[in-house]
């Protein structure tokens, strides 16, 4: 089935797609099996900004990505507001002119 879809594409839109569709299938994996989560896989480097006599973080188990992005959507849908934002859309709609009068 694979093939003979890749043929399909071949056919219509030349080898090009064929050939970075099949690059892609085997570049992508390697590289999310290879590329480091975190500094310290990569010879105890720590995290942008860390002290040197800070502790090491704790590291936490690995969790399903799948699970992580549906159980944070779930979270967002049920909050009414951004943090930080207006908690309405008339507030909101109501302090841009006044931003923008202030700005020119």
């Amino acid at each position: 089935m694979f093939l003979t879809f890749l043929a399909s594409i071949s056919e219509h839109h030349g080898r090009r797609p064929v050939v970075v569709a099949v690059a892609a299938v085997i570049v992508l994996p390697l590289v999310a099996w290879l590329l480091p989560e975190r500094p310290a896989a990569v010879g105890g480097l720590r995290p942008v900004g860390e002290t040197t006599d800070a502790p090491l973080a704790p590291v936490s188990p690995p969790k399903n990505p799948i699970k992580v992005a549906f159980g944070t959507l779930a979270m967002a849908s049920k909050r009414r507001a951004i943090s930080g934002c207006c908690s309405s859309a008339s507030s909101c709609a109501a302090r841009v002119p006044t931003v923008m009068s202030a700005r020119t």
